[in-house]
């Protein structure tokens, strides 16, 4: 598919450039699925799990090179673990990621994007999150705090009824990290982006290979990411990450298929606390 000039498609497929890193394209291409906003008045008093395991630590920063159809180094994505911190009651990851448009690109479409995710230290199901949206004259701001099936609701306020379990898109990126892919194939999990539900199904497509970034050489698994709705898989996206063999399962590099072109992510910074 080619771009052409066309703002419309050019908006698009930017955009799509910081999606699909941090895994928020696959809801272009799912149907709406209804997820009940519900009234929170009842005190959470259920003993908190242990925390699960992360090969991450708070002041970690990834930064990536994205690029979309023939514009390569269009844009700039950033990943960040903010910190761990206590979140309506719980210990929960604060996960960041902020993307931005480049010249050349940036004349034709401004975009400067940043998503916050609260992520419940247990097992990075989402507690909050949020998309701070600023593409052209375009600003909104999306805040959704999340309430789980089989457990009492937080204290006061509102918040969206989902599935046990259900992480955001970066909190499904920091899962996949989580995962010892050496033992365990394949995982599946909700995703809830503020406004759809969605299925995704990872896979390890390649255990051992190598990578070469702008960040350097590398050896990584690739895991191949599937969106499903109600059963049926979405077949017009296809997104691949590929994570290092350290001990951080560093995500080096991300390319995808949507239905408005071909989008990839390469990894040009590590700072690690």
């Amino acid at each position: 598919m080619r771009a052409g000039n066309n703002p419309v498609r050019v908006r698009r497929g930017m955009a799509a450039v910081m999606i699909a890193c941090v895994l928020l394209g696959v809801s272009s291409a799912t149907q709406p699925q209804t997820v009940r906003p519900m009234k929170i008045n009842k005190p959470k008093t259920d003993a908190v799990p242990p925390a699960l395991p992360v090969p991450f630590a708070a002041g970690e920063k990834l930064e990536f090179r994205g690029g979309w159809q023939f514009y390569d180094g269009a844009a700039t994505l950033k990943l960040a673990v903010v910190e761990r911190r206590e979140f309506s009651g719980r210990t929960a990851w604060h996960f960041q990621a902020q993307a931005t448009t480049l010249n050349p690109l940036r004349y034709v479409f401004v975009l400067d994007d940043q998503f916050d995710s609260y992520s419940d230290a247990a097992d990075l199901a989402s507690r909050r999150y949020e998309a701070y949206i600023r593409e052209q004259n375009k600003h909104e701001d999306r805040i959704s705090a999340m309430s789980h099936e089989g457990e009492p609701a937080p204290a006061n306020g509102v918040a969206v009824r989902v599935p046990t379990g259900t992480r955001d898109p970066l909190g499904a990126l920091y899962f996949l990290r989580t995962v010892d892919w050496t033992r365990t194939p394949a995982v599946t999990m909700q995703v809830y982006d503020g406004k759809k539900l969605y299925e995704l199904r990872a896979r390890l497509e390649n255990a051992t290979e190598p990578t070469e970034v702008p960040a350097g050489k590398f050896m990584a698994s690739r895991i191949d990411l599937r969106v499903y709705h109600r059963g049926r898989e979405q077949t017009q996206v296809r997104i691949s990450v590929w994570l290092a063999h350290d001990s951080a399962r560093t995500p080096v590099r991300v390319e995808a298929e949507l239905p408005f072109g071909s989008v990839r992510a390469e990894l040009t910074r590590i700072e690690i606390p």
